[in-house]
């Protein structure tokens, strides 16, 4: 279920299909790229926003840092930064696929789409997520 799957979700990058006879790397990001994930977990939304904006290893438009900055900005009563934020993961050309805590794979647009429907019925501001 996708509203389970971006209440805890642990992002790992995985590489797009390789050709034959290459493997197929999962890439682990590093601890300077996890920005924001402990404070939004711990409910500190105001610190999350200010470490992810801060943050110079992910680039502008990568879906973990709109995702976690729309749940934050969420989280704080700032619907229309959320929903832009939001927006921008799902049409990010950087699509990636995001591991949950549960070990499911999902799509950083499902996650997206999910949020922007979850601001939508105020279950967002309720729900603990963040993505790493």
């Amino acid at each position: 279920m996708i509203a389970a799957a971006i209440a805890c979700t642990m992002i790992l990058a995985q590489s797009a299909a390789l050709p034959a006879g290459e493997s197929d790397e999962i890439e682990v990001r590093s601890a300077e790229s996890q920005v924001g994930y402990e404070a939004l977990m711990a409910g500190d939304n105001e610190r999350a926003i200010a470490e992810i904006e801060a943050n110079r290893v992910l680039a502008q438009n990568d879906p973990a840092r709109l995702l976690n900055l729309g749940i934050a900005y969420a989280r704080s009563g700032d619907e229309s930064q959320a929903r832009a934020m939001f927006q921008a993961a799902l049409t990010s050309a950087d699509q990636m696929e995001l591991e949950t805590s549960q070990g499911d794979w999902v799509y950083s647009r499902a996650l997206a789409r999910q949020a922007l429907r979850m601001l939508g019925d105020g279950s967002l501001h309720t729900t603990r997520m963040a993505v790493r």
